[in-house]
């Protein structure tokens, strides 16, 4: 005679099976927290179109932008948690604003639940083309001799281009003049027009611009150089070690989801980023190509959550509401 464990076992098992059979029968909304034409968007775009081709179902994307991402994540946060909605999280929307919002309608952790990290962007120092110093070394000089004389762009209080100077100027022993823009173009505009000194870019845009004579390329944050710009020393290279910064993408669910559907979902997620012409378009967004577990990812999500977290404390960084 079965026992009522093994019969509720049994059943459990047979829900997860059947859950996993029939997803997805109904289309997929894939909510990005940004504005159309952001890499985030268009990445969420190639990887919801082969979602789409594989599952045989409409994936579709959403794009609900405002409030640093605490819009578009807050609806997903409060979605049914059955894998049709679903949001292609950032470091600003899981491991930066949980520290810098005083109020925050979502647990960037608690409430979601990681599928699979799809990609990663180490952030360049770049300088503009008139800049007298050449290098790191030379800018740390200078800003310490005339503390937060020299400034610095970014696409907001608590962006992670913001946070990514504090890890930079926390690690030289350094103080910069902070200028936020209303998203990162105004922020290179008023870079290349000389209104401001510094801003942290992708590979792609420094070596970009450094090719177009429009700005100086000053180090890579990374531990390692970057293949679009291999003469460009590293951080660490010049000096200032634990100074990475940069972003990181991937897709999440709402808390709660089956397993056996976030696990499908995740299967398909990393065979689609690491098809050769999947990750070359990638690539092409400046982007390291990642593509992991659920386990994983949860366990990245941790780390970035907890030194970013250091970071934001150490520094003073708030914005009063979401």
């Amino acid at each position: 005679m079965r026992t009522l464990a093994g019969l509720i076992a049994a059943a459990a098992m047979s829900l997860a099976t059947g859950a996993q059979a029939q997803y997805p029968d109904k289309p997929i909304k894939v909510v990005v927290a940004w504005p159309p034409g952001s890499t985030t968007d268009t990445a969420a775009r190639i990887v919801s179109e082969r979602l789409a081709q594989k599952f045989g179902q409409p994936v579709t994307v959403e794009n609900r932008p405002g409030a640093n991402g605490t819009i578009g994540t807050t609806y997903v946060a409060k979605a049914a948690p059955d894998g049709y909605t679903l949001i292609f999280g950032t470091a600003d929307t899981h491991s930066i604003n949980p520290h810098v919002y005083k109020s925050l309608q979502y647990d960037a952790m608690k409430g979601f639940e990681p599928i699979s990290l799809v990609g990663i962007v180490t952030f360049v120092l770049i300088a503009r083309a008139g800049l007298e110093q050449a290098d790191l070394r030379e800018l740390i000089a200078a800003a310490r001799q005339q503390p937060g004389k020299i400034t610095y762009a970014t696409w907001g209080t608590g962006s992670t281009a913001h946070v990514s100077f504090a890890v930079l100027e926390s690690a030289a022993g350094m103080n910069l003049l902070h200028v936020p823009y209303q998203g990162a173009a105004p922020a290179l505009n008023a870079l290349l027009g000389s209104q401001v000194d510094l801003m942290m870019t992708g590979a792609l845009s420094a070596e970009n611009q450094r090719k177009a004579g429009k700005a100086k390329v000053l180090g890579v944050s990374g531990a390692q150089r970057l293949p679009a710009i291999p003469d460009v020393r590293t951080f660490a290279e010049q000096g200032v070690q634990d100074a990475h910064g940069g972003s990181w993408y991937g897709m999440l669910a709402p808390a709660g989801i089956p397993v056996a559907v976030r696990d499908r979902l995740a299967a398909e997620i990393v065979a689609i980023v690491k098809a050769p012409e999947v990750a070359q378009k990638i690539a092409g967004l400046g982007w390291g190509v990642v593509g992991n577990t659920p386990a994983e990812f949860a366990a990245f999500m941790r780390a970035e959550l907890d030194r970013y977290g250091k970071v934001v404390k150490a520094r003073g960084i708030t914005i009063d509401q979401p």
